[in-house]
């Protein structure tokens, strides 16, 4: 090249000024110069090549700022070369500078699986040569966990309870790189309460409910309803749980809620409790045979469909019988024994209420006695057997003025009594005893004694 050609072209690059850039903001697609204009009056254009290793091109601006190029691929470094053209054609020297432009966040973060202590998140991989992910985890402004991942799901564990998280996940490419974080929030669970019912009665159910094993404080929120009531109330969460106040033989339905400080609530755990059925009351015995027992009671609460009415004696069951009237006598009993009577309601939803207990003796049969015979010192007593098997005994009493004696016999007919005073008056009171000791009524009757050698027959 001759002196002449040198000399004109380095004057073409002293004529027009070098641009001074500055990078104002670097986005994905996009990087946007400053480029102060020139003091002078000359009309300039730019010219900006650019390039990665992937693309290649170049744009011509008017001289302004700021100039943004776009369509340029997410971090990605990019190297830059802006020249300043003349009117006349002139050019600058070409102002060169490289940029990454910013990486891609990972798209479609999603939280798919949420327990009370772990979030479950995945996302769909951005644009651009990703290394890892950092996904990080925030309560309240503060880091709560930091991981790396080279996949793009990952679970967090040993979370809080009922907490709202703020989840950030960035791309961090294999040049270096790091984009800005895909930002979702999500909640872990209130752990929802595992009930059993501990106890059930007329009025009332108590419900066990283990606690947690966090540090969460929470309340209780018990909802309950059946055919004709509806109610809730709160209470503090502990071991057992009692509600009150119910219908008796009615089935209830609870929902209950565990609700943290924060306000945040479990799903609720329903389900169904009836109620105790409530006996009969006032069961009582009002007329009692050698055979038979007669009782009667007061209806419960409940829509009473029939009575079950068990006689026992000595925990066997004697006798059981259903009847929808409020009184029953029961017959064919045995002669002098303590029976256990036992009445429970059966209501029309099929419940079978605890029964109402009472009980009763029937009576030891009294002696039926005639006089056989009557001597100056003896008396003889005819007393028929019973026709049942319980083996009695006899006591007889006697007494005149002068004398006053008791024996005890086998029962069996006649019954003599010797050793008495001849031509007197007097009183004999014969009980039948049963071999447990139940005793009859007396029967009396008065008798004289035969004078001289009189016999009566």
């Amino acid at each position: 090249m001759d002196t002449d050609s040198m000399t004109t072209r380095n004057s073409e690059h002293e004529d027009v000024p070098l641009p001074e850039i500055t990078v104002l903001s670097v986005g994905q697609e996009t990087v946007s110069f400053g480029i102060p204009l020139t003091d002078d009056s000359v009309k300039y254009t730019l010219e900006l090549d650019y390039c990665c290793d992937t693309q290649r091109d170049s744009l011509i601006r008017d001289d302004s700022s700021p100039v943004e190029v776009e369509g340029l691929i997410p971090g990605t470094e990019y190297t830059f070369s802006i020249t300043r053209i003349a009117e006349n054609g002139n050019r600058s020297k070409a102002t060169s500078l490289s940029v990454f432009t910013e990486p891609s966040p990972p798209v479609q973060v999603a939280v798919y699986q949420v327990s009370s202590q772990s979030l479950s998140l995945r996302w769909d991989p951005p644009a651009g040569d990703v290394e890892s992910y950092i996904v990080t985890c925030c309560h309240e402004g503060e880091i709560v966990q930091e991981m790396t991942t080279d996949t793009n799901n990952l679970t967090l564990s040993n979370l809080s309870p009922g907490v709202c998280y703020s989840l950030q996940v960035s791309a961090q490419l294999r040049n270096g790189r790091k984009s800005k974080p895909a930002v979702t929030s999500a909640h872990t669970n209130v752990p929802p309460p595992e009930i059993t019912v501990l106890s059930v009665g007329q009025e009332t159910v108590s419900f066990g409910i283990p606690l947690t094993d966090d540090s969460v404080k929470y309340t209780l929120e018990l909802d309950y309803c059946c055919d004709t009531q509806r109610d809730s109330l709160m209470r503090d969460d502990s071991s057992t749980a009692e509600v009150e106040g119910l219908i008796p033989g009615t089935e209830y339905t609870f929902s209950i809620t565990r609700i943290a400080e924060n306000g945040n609530r479990s799903t609720a755990t329903s389900l169904s409790v009836l109620t105790e059925p409530s006996p009969p009351v006032q069961i009582a015995v009002y007329q009692v045979s050698s055979q038979s027992l007669s009782l009667r009671w007061d209806p419960p609460a409940g829509e009473v469909e029939s009575y079950i009415v068990m006689c026992c004696h000595e925990g066997e069951i004697v006798q059981e019988m259903t009847t929808d009237t409020n009184n029953l006598t029961l017959s064919n009993l045995s002669p002098g024994e303590c029976y256990s009577l036992q009445v429970s309601a059966q209501l029309r939803n099929g419940r079978k209420s605890k029964p109402a207990v009472t009980s009763a003796h029937t009576n030891v049969p009294p002696p039926e006695i005639t006089v056989l015979s009557v001597g100056q010192e003896t008396v003889s007593f005819g007393i028929p057997l019973t026709d049942d098997s319980v083996k009695y005994t006899l006591e007889l009493d006697f007494c005149c003025d002068k004398q006053r004696d008791s024996l005890t016999k086998d029962e069996s007919s006649p019954v003599e009594v010797e050793g008495l005073i001849p031509g007197t008056e007097y009183t004999f009171s014969i009980t039948r005893i049963a071999d447990n000791g139940n005793r009859s009524t007396a029967t009396s009757l008065s008798v004289f004694t035969a004078y001289g050698n009189v016999l009566l027959t």
